[in-house]
C-alpha cells in the first residue's frame, strides 16, 4: 500500500485506505524508514515497559509481604494497568484494519477497537494510580501520617 514518489525516492501512502482517507492529510510525506520507525518505536518501548511491570508484579507476588502495605498495592495497581497499556504499545499498528494507511496494519475494525479501548483503560488506570501514589507520598511526607491513619482516613475513599 505504499506508492513510490519518483521525485525524491521517498514513500508516501496511497489514497485507498478505509473511508477513502487522503493519507497525506493525515501524515506528511515521510520516507519508508520513517514510517516504519513510527511503528517500531512503540513496540520497543512497550516491550521494555511490559517486561519491567512483569518483574515488579513477580517481585510483589514472591515477597512474603505481598500486598500488605498501601505502597505495594499502589505499585501493583500501576503495574497492572501499565501491562495493559504496554501490550497495546507492543501490538503497535498490527490490530489496525488491513489496508489502513499505516505500515504493518493486518487487523480489522474489531481488533482496532479492542486495542483502542484497552489503551484508554491502561493509560487512565495508570494515571489514577500515579495520582493515588502521589497522594500517599503527600500524606506520608507532608502530613506525617502513619500507614494505619492512611488506611483509616484516605484509602477507603
Amino acid at each position: 500500500f505504499f506508492e513510490e514518489n519518483n521525485k525524491n525516492s521517498s514513500y508516501r501512502y496511497c489514497n485507498s485506505g478505509p473511508n477513502n482517507l487522503n493519507c497525506q492529510t493525515i501524515m506528511p510525506s515521510l520516507s519508508k524508514a520513517q514510517l516504519i520507525s513510527l511503528v517500531v518505536a512503540p513496540m520497543m518501548t512497550g516491550s521494555i515497559s511490559f517486561i519491567a511491570s512483569s518483574i515488579i508484579l513477580t517481585m510483589v507476588y514472591r515477597s512474603s509481604l505481598k500486598l500488605s502495605t498501601i505502597y505495594r498495592r499502589l505499585i501493583c495497581g500501576i503495574s497492572v494497568f501499565d501491562l495493559i497499556q504496554s501490550s497495546c504499545q507492543l501490538a503497535s499498528s498490527l490490530p489496525m484494519p488491513a489496508g489502513y494507511p499505516v505500515w504493518g496494519a493486518i487487523g480489522n475494525d474489531v481488533t482496532c477497537g479492542i486495542q483502542g479501548f484497552m489503551l484508554v483503560v491502561g493509560v487512565n488506570g495508570s494515571i489514577f494510580y500515579s495520582l493515588s501514589l502521589s497522594i500517599y507520598f503527600l500524606c506520608v511526607t507532608k502530613f506525617s501520617m502513619s500507614e494505619q491513619q492512611i488506611k483509616k482516613r484516605i484509602e477507603p475513599i
